[in-house]
């Protein structure tokens, strides 16, 4: 049976503890857009700041009894995508041991009841650890921790574009409104917006960065910065920001920003918001 433990645990000092043990660790990024390189980039600055050695997982690699996986964390492990799933399949076939970074889940029961190996899984909210926890999965084990992408470090020099453009915009005193909104199978038309211009500027990419953005077994760490510098500079010239996107509201407020966020279609948004935002410090953050 699941593991029923519910405190809060560090998910880098857990992998850690498995390199401590002598294993290999190789890492799986979770895909996404560019909102999802906030939470790939401040897994890399985690990752060496705790001086935690990872081989990326490439096609074609043999498993071998002294690797250990990690996949990155996000919200993959939910019916509407399937990268997550895939990597589960494969590993469960090798009786892998696997840890899922801070991830909202559901609807993937089978996926987690079959999986052959050591599966341990960071819920990032409540709702995804009370699902977990409805699993009769012999093999899992349940731990939470907050989003990586609260961890990202804004005074990392190779972030160095979005703290000048703050810098220009962030005392302005203006009260621009910056209305950014899902257009994908997570969206929910929501009355409160009704009217608002927006713009999903998530799924835009910066001149230079692979139009597929990165992958499971592709993950470049300057163009993962320079994604995030641009992503963060398009939001710093913003007073007030209106969003359904979790990572465009998690780093508008890491910005200074007033933020007020909305629920997708499974409402992870609200989850995390009473999981790691609603109480935290130096935030400015509403739900709408």
């Amino acid at each position: 049976m699941p593991s029923d433990r519910s405190e809060i645990e560090d998910c880098f000092e857990f992998i850690k503890t498995k390199q401590d043990q002598g294993y290999d660790l190789i890492f799986f990024p979770n895909p996404g857009n560019s909102g999802d390189a906030v939470i790939a980039c401040a897994t890399i600055q985690q990752l060496e700041k705790r001086r935690i050695r990872c081989t990326l997982a490439r096609s074609g690699m043999q498993h071998k009894p002294s690797n250990y996986y990690i996949y990155g964390g996000g919200g993959n492990l939910v019916p509407f995508y399937a990268d997550a799933a895939k990597v589960l399949a494969s590993l469960s076939r090798q009786k892998a041991g696997l840890c899922v970074l801070p991830h909202s889940c559901f609807g993937v029961d089978s996926v987690l009841q079959l999986y052959e190996g050591d599966l341990t899984i960071f819920a990032r909210e409540a709702t995804t650890q009370h699902y977990l926890r409805s699993l009769d999965a012999r093999h899992l084990t349940i731990k939470i921790d907050h989003d990586i992408g609260l961890s990202l470090d804004m005074e990392d020099p190779r972030l160095a574009m979005p703290r000048t453009f703050n810098a220009l915009y962030g005392n302005a005193g203006r009260r621009q409104s910056l209305c950014i909104l899902r257009n994908d199978c997570e969206s929910v038309a929501n009355p409160l917006l009704a009217g608002k211009n927006s713009i999903d500027i998530s799924n835009l990419w910066p001149k230079g960065f692979p139009s597929r953005g990165f992958g499971v077994t592709y993950l470049d760490a300057p163009l993962v910065f320079n994604c995030v510098s641009w992503f963060l500079s398009l939001l710093a010239p913003a007073a007030v920001i209106h969003t359904d996107r979790l990572h465009v509201g998690i780093a508008a407020a890491l910005l200074g920003k007033e933020v007020y966020l909305y629920d997708n279609c499974y409402k992870k948004i609200s989850a995390v918001y009473e999981f790691s935002l609603k109480n935290r410090p130096g935030l400015n953050i509403r739900l709408g």
